[in-house]
């Protein structure tokens, strides 16, 4: 049994470079491991022929959670003028969770005698992710008077997101 926020992370980074070329990687990601979480519900209320309805709930939901990212990119200095650089990442998400709650509910008459007794059980489930690519495409040009320059950016990022529940 674990309660609380416990989570794991973990990262690598990696930058080079060596004359005009500069090279750079890093990869990162965190999981929550499955959580427990007991829940519990008592409701006492009355009904519109003023019987007593007793409601009880308990139950328990299980979580977890994680991600990743990844990424490389380059630059290149053609000469002091000018310089290109381009990156690409990756990145997903994503979490699961299921859970089941009992329920009774009892409606008492004016001698507090059981009239009816209903008891169900709701098993749940839920999923989640998603995924996303970036990129991106630089080029740069320094002019001789000062303050002036030319950026040219292209960049795109498309993903997907997935889910359902039951």
């Amino acid at each position: 049994f674990r309660s609380g926020t416990r989570m794991d992370n973990g990262s690598f980074n990696f930058n080079a470079r060596k004359g005009k070329i500069g090279f750079n990687a890093f990869v990162s990601g965190n999981v929550r491991p499955f959580v427990t979480t007991p829940s519990s519900y008592d409701r006492t209320s009355m009904d519109s022929t003023g019987r007593t309805v007793l409601l009880h709930q308990d139950g328990t939901g299980h979580f977890k959670r994680g991600g990743y990212e990844s990424g490389l990119g380059f630059d290149y200095t053609v000469n002091e003028r000018n310089s290109i650089s381009a990156s690409i990442a990756f990145d997903r998400f994503g979490n699961n969770g299921t859970g089941s709650v009992n329920q009774m509910q009892t409606v008492m008459d004016a001698n507090s005698l059981p009239v009816s007794i209903v008891s169900t059980i709701n098993n749940t489930n839920s999923k989640f992710n998603f995924h996303t690519t970036d990129a991106g495409l630089s080029y740069k040009k320094t002019f001789a008077k000062e303050d002036k320059e030319l950026d040219i950016d292209a960049n795109t990022s498309i993903g997907t997101n997935r889910g359902s529940a039951s």
